[in-house]
């Protein structure tokens, strides 16, 4: 499954710009192993891929984003810069920690998809990359900063599972608290929230976003 982080952001001399981190994810290990660090992309809009002096060479958009990106992800590594609908792309591959947390277990990665007893899916970005964002705003007089996160989520498990969707979008529909049946070999896209995306760089100590628990009903909790 699909994981993505989206960033919206202005860079200097690069115009406004959007990025994207994709990640496939097993619910099979996302519940029943434990955490390991697998590979993401982070897609980055810029401006070109390519100079309009001289299109077999790189344009300074794309030179100035292989140059920054790495000081804010760690171990980000540039793979190539593609045209999509009309928009530009560099694409970084980078490490994310993805599987199941127990009481023994820490949160010592950069981004962290997990689950914690009858939380099924949370999100997690270290103090650091939290900090190397903010720095990075700082540094390039960003005055704000758009951030999401979205997950395509596919259940390899052998059942169907009762879930509960909190304050996302769900195939792309906006909810606010979603029960439902997980089937088996179904995949679902989620997206956080603006506010949920926020929490994870705002703040100096990154909280926890719960993104999918068990399934329960909020009548039930509110009788």
């Amino acid at each position: 499954m699909k994981k993505t982080l989206v960033l919206s952001c202005c860079i200097v001399a690069l115009c406004a710009c959007k990025a994207e981190i994709e990640k496939d994810i097993s619910l099979k290990a996302l519940l029943n192993e434990p955490i390991k660090v697998e590979s993401g992309i982070l897609n980055v809009e810029i401006a070109t891929c390519s100079s309009h002096e001289d299109s077999r060479k790189p344009s300074d958009a794309l030179i100035q984003i292989q140059q920054k990106i790495p000081n804010i992800f760690d171990n980000a590594v540039y793979k190539e810069c593609y045209q999509k609908n009309f928009n530009s792309f560099a694409s970084f591959e980078i490490p994310i920690a993805v599987g199941k947390l127990d009481d023994s277990s820490e949160i010592k990665h950069n981004v962290n998809i997990y689950s914690y007893k009858n939380h099924y899916l949370n999100v997690q970005t270290s103090d650091k990359l939290a900090k190397n964002i903010r720095d990075f705003m700082d540094r390039e007089y960003l005055s704000d900063l758009a951030l999401s996160l979205t997950l395509k989520i596919n259940n390899d498990t052998n059942q169907a599972l009762d879930v509960t969707f909190i304050s996302a979008y769900v195939n792309d529909s906006p909810v606010d608290f979603l029960p439902l049946t997980f089937k088996q070999g179904e995949s679902i896209e989620v997206k956080l929230s603006n506010a949920s995306s926020d929490m994870l760089w705002q703040y100096e100590a990154s909280p926890s976003v719960s993104v999918m628990t068990k399934g329960f009903e909020l009548d039930d909790i509110l009788k």
